[in-house]
């Protein structure tokens, strides 16, 4: 094979990881993700040049399922560290508003942001008109070459 062109696809792969992991934080950002949150910040895709990969926390499946009303209570000592990192401050003490959070999410539960559905569909897309692209343009310059005497 070409070494020239190997090294085309590899440029060529490197750009759509890049296009691809900004739109992976937009949709995240869009799904009402904070700029700043881990979840948010673990989104990585990679590739062996063969496959896409998209990596994230294992903490995407319980934000894309979301949470039913009266399933187990979430840790205090989880929401304590959550309310710390966050700077969120209250009249209450650390551990009353974990508390009430903990209440609040037993009884109410929460919405699912279904995420990966969007990631998934919105990483094809672009996967398939930038690859789409490229190698219209591959046959195209090849075609145009193989008429050059």
């Amino acid at each position: 094979m070409d070494a020239q062109l190997v090294n085309d696809y590899k440029d060529f792969m490197k750009r759509l990881m890049l296009v691809l992991n900004k739109q992976n934080i937009a949709i995240g950002k869009a799904a009402g993700l904070r700029d700043d949150s881990r979840l948010i910040r673990s989104f990585k895709t990679k590739t062996n040049y063969r496959a896409v990969q998209f990596l994230a926390n294992e903490y995407l499946e319980n934000v894309d399922k979301g949470r039913r009303p009266f399933s187990r209570k979430i840790p205090i000592n989880v929401l304590i560290d959550w309310i710390r990192r966050y700077g969120i401050s209250s009249s209450m003490s650390t551990n009353q508003l974990a508390f009430v959070i903990q209440t609040s999410i037993y009884k109410k539960g929460i919405a699912p942001k279904n995420i990966k559905v969007t990631l998934t569909s919105s990483m094809l897309d672009i996967l398939e008109k930038r690859m789409t692209d490229e190698l219209e343009d591959a046959i195209a310059d090849e075609f145009v070459n193989s008429f050059r005497i």
